[in-house]
This record gives C-alpha cells, sequence and structure tokens, in this order.
C-alpha cells in the first residue's frame, strides 16, 4: 500500500515548521494560561495524510491541516477576546502551507464528556499529533470502543460526505473551457471521500468500524466483499492523489456517482426501511453503547424546534427528531432528480437551495 505522508520527509519537515509556528504564537499569547492544550487531528495527525507529487517529482501536502484547541472554561467576553487571534493565524498558516489550515471550535475540557460518542472527537484521540500545552487531561476522557459509535453518527458521516458530491456538482456540469484546476481539486476529492464516508459509515451502523484505516479496509474485504475495492481505491488516491483531467473526471463521475447513489439508498433502507413502522430510526439517537444514554425530553423539545424554524416536516414520527435525519432523506429526494445538467441533481431546484442552506445550518 502506498504509505503517503509516513514516507514523505518533505511534508514532515513542512507539518513540523507548521507546529513551531503553532507553539510560538501560544507561547506570546497573554490569554495562554486559558488554552489547556493543542494538537493536530485529521488525516496529518493519524498519519494517513495525503502527499502530492506534481509533474517535477515534488512533494506537497494536500489535505487540510486540522488543529484541535482545548480551553479551561471561558466565559463569553473570554472567547470573544481569545477565538480572533486564532482565526487570522488560520489565515496566515494556510498561505505559508497553500493547504486550509483550521482550528476548530475552541472545547472546553469540562465539555469532553458530552463529546464521548462523537466519531470525529474519537478519531482524535485514537491518533494526534500534540502540538502545545498540558498533554494530561487527555488520558481522564472516557471514549467509545470503535464498535460502539452510535448510529447517529454513520448517518452523520454518510450526510457530510453526500453533501460533498452535492457540492461538487455544478462544477462537473462545467463546460471543459470553464473548468479550472480548482474544479479538478474539488470534484475529485469529494468524490473518494464519499466513497470512504459511506463504506465507513457501513461499518458504523453495522457495528464493524475501527479507528484505523488499514483495519478498515480489512473488515470491509471480510463483511462487505463488494465494497473493499471501491474502498481500496479511494484510499490509493487519498494517501497519494493524482490529477485527471477533464474528461478522465467526466468518465469517473459517471461511474462513481450511480454507485454513492446506491450506496445512499442502501443506507436509508436501514435506517428507514419501508418508510413506516418501527426502524433503527427509532433508536437514532439511543446510543448503542454506555457513552451517552437514550434521547432526552429537552433534546426532543431542541429537536421540534429546530425542525419549526428549518420548516422541514416529513411526517409525525419526525417531529422529534433532528433536522438532519429529514435532511438525508430529502437529499435522497434530490439526487434521484433528473436534472438538465445531465449529472442527476436538479441544482436549479428549490430543494436544492433549501438543502445546501440546511446542511450549511446543521453541519
Amino acid at each position: 500500500m502506498i504509505h503517503g505522508i509516513q514516507t514523505s520527509e518533505v511534508c514532515h519537515t513542512q507539518i513540523a515548521a507548521t507546529h513551531q509556528k503553532v507553539v510560538q504564537f501560544l507561547d506570546n499569547a497573554p490569554w495562554k494560561e486559558k488554552i489547556v492544550c493543542v494538537l493536530l487531528g485529521g488525516s496529518y495527525g493519524r498519519g494517513d495524510g495525503g502527499v502530492y507529487r506534481d509533474d517535477s517529482g515534488n512533494e506537497h501536502l494536500y489535505n487540510d491541516m486540522d488543529y484541535f484547541v482545548l480551553t479551561h472554561p471561558l466565559s463569553a467576553s473570554e472567547f470573544a477576546f481569545v477565538d480572533p487571534p486564532f482565526r487570522a493565524l488560520e489565515k496566515v498558516l494556510s498561505a505559508d502551507t497553500q493547504v486550509d489550515v483550521e482550528f476548530g471550535p475552541l472545547t472546553p475540557v469540562d465539555k469532553l464528556p458530552e463529546l464521548a460518542h462523537t466519531l470525529m472527537w474519537n478519531e482524535l484521540f485514537a491518533g494526534y499529533q500534540f502540538v502545545w500545552g498540558d498533554e494530561s487531561y487527555l488520558t481522564r476522557q472516557l471514549w467509545c470502543d470503535a464498535a460502539h459509535l452510535p448510529i447517529a453518527e454513520g448517518h452523520r458521516l454518510a450526510l457530510n460526505r453526500a453533501m460533498g458530491v452535492f457540492l461538487s456538482a455544478p462544477k462537473i456540469a462545467k463546460s471543459r473551457a470553464d473548468f479550472t484546476h480548482d474544479d479538478a481539486c474539488f470534484v475529485a476529492r469529494n468524490l473518494n471521500k464519499a466513497i470512504l464516508g459511506l463504506c465507513d459509515a457501513h461499518l458504523i451502523l453495522t457495528h464493524h468500524y475501527d479507528y484505523v484505516l488499514d483495519e478498515r479496509l480489512k473488515r470491509l474485504q471480510t463483511f462487505f466483499p463488494a465494497l473493499a475495492p471501491h474502498y481500496a481505491r479511494a484510499i490509493q488516491f487519498k494517501l497519494s492523489p493524482v490529477m485527471k483531467s477533464y474528461d478522465e473526471l467526466q468518465a469517473q463521475w459517471a461511474t462513481d456517482f450511480p454507485w454513492i447513489v446506491q450506496q445512499m439508498e442502501s443506507i436509508r433502507a436501514q435506517l428507514y426501511p419501508g418508510m413506516g413502522g418501527a426502524s433503527k430510526a427509532s433508536v437514532f439517537f439511543q446510543k448503542p453503547s454506555p457513552c451517552l444514554g437514550a434521547l432526552s425530553w429537552k433534546e426532543s423539545i431542541k429537536n421540534f424546534l429546530r425542525n419549526l424554524r428549518s420548516g422541514l416536516f416529513l411526517g409525525v414520527r419526525f417531529i422529534f427528531r433532528h433536522p438532519r435525519e429529514q435532511i438525508y432523506l430529502k437529499m435522497f429526494n434530490i439526487l434521484l432528480e433528473k436534472g438538465t445538467s445531465g449529472v442527476y441533481i436538479n441544482m436549479t431546484s428549490a430543494q436544492y437551495t433549501l438543502l445546501v442552506k440546511l446542511w450549511q445550518k446543521y453541519n
């Protein structure tokens, strides 16, 4: 298997240099005592990030650099004082590295138990690079075994990755003359991320997930052998991306898009079999793990108000559930609309516009 970032000294050096700039920034910050620690998560934190090699053989970072910032409890005024410098630093480091460098929302450590069921935070603590602060806080947390991740996390992952395909549709619909290098990068990345994410969602829904990429491939080969070749191909792109021409991407879209729709339908059928009666959706937020209990009445009321604000209503069975469930079903319906663009998504429909707006709000 191609090893991506693991075999690139150039990119390792660039990441280390970026860490050093973060350290210097924090060492000089007048509010540094408010920060507990900073970690690099995401693909590069786990060690499975990609390395792009240009035509001259030069190596470049390819994925986003995702930093996580853990803090002591912050008042609203303290947050307003501490957060903006991180947003300014994002712009500087993104310009330096030529990839998107992001500092996630400032997260107080006393809120970590509330996040113990989420895929994002579990993957962070399964593999990260420590950058600055006091790492001892991280050993005090209780996290989920990968096999016990809640159904909601598989649903969330499928939704986010499928949205990448939605947002790629206007780009792949462009003419050859209008199609840019950035368009090509966006389409290729999101097609492959959708393949990885939908396969991962299958593993989460069947409690076969693992936090290690290679182990997930092995489990797909065992439990979902038909999906494994697609996953292996997407892993190869993830670790060592290759830029494709307009014609090559059109051909890939024609092959991968129907497969992505098929996987969305498969996941939808698992969550909402027959769209009536009891289903796995009825225990959507009842975590099949010791991490969190069933959906509380307070969360039910919050979901009711969220649905009122969003304008979504697919029936009484959804009224106390998170809008994400309805958004996923709307996504599926829109994917099956035959649009005039030839990419099977009607990008001019009011549904498409509503979907993008809702996803941006509830993502």
